[in-house]
């Protein structure tokens, strides 16, 4: 069966990335991602080529074989959740270099965001728990 769905590969050492993830994880309720962290993601799909990637940015390798890096790969994901619009819409100039800028400045500084936003630090290696509570 898992090779009848979108692979959505994320870093396991990052909150932020664990909590995006679970966003989309809880909102795909036709099954179409395997969301996992890239670090336990089987080879194959996984490479050293990929982990080298995906210790970048997120990834979604689509069952067509597709692989989408960053903002394409966030846009993509939002139109198989429904949100085709908002993934047409990101893929256009000029948002899409927007999307690019502002997903290279979040990459960037993944690790500060939460405090910026008074929340607890976005790495936690190995301790998940604290980013993927359901909703309340």
């Amino acid at each position: 069966m898992e090779g009848s769905r979108h692979r959505l590969l994320w870093d396991g050492d990052c909150g932020l990335c664990a909590a995006a993830a679970a966003w989309v994880g809880g909102r795909d309720v036709a099954g179409r991602f395997a969301v996992m962290e890239w670090q336990r993601a089987p080879s194959p799909p996984m490479t050293p080529a990929l982990a080298e990637a995906c210790r970048q940015a997120v990834h979604v390798l689509t069952r067509e074989g597709t692989v989408l890096r960053g903002e394409p790969a966030i846009f993509f994901s939002l139109g198989e959740l429904g949100w085709k619009r908002m993934s047409r819409l990101g893929g256009r100039v000029p948002l899409v270099w927007l999307a690019a800028g502002a997903y290279r400045l979040v990459a960037r500084h993944r690790g500060r965001i939460p405090a910026l936003l008074g929340q607890s630090s976005a790495c936690h290696a190995g301790d998940l728990s604290v980013n993927v509570k359901p909703d309340t």
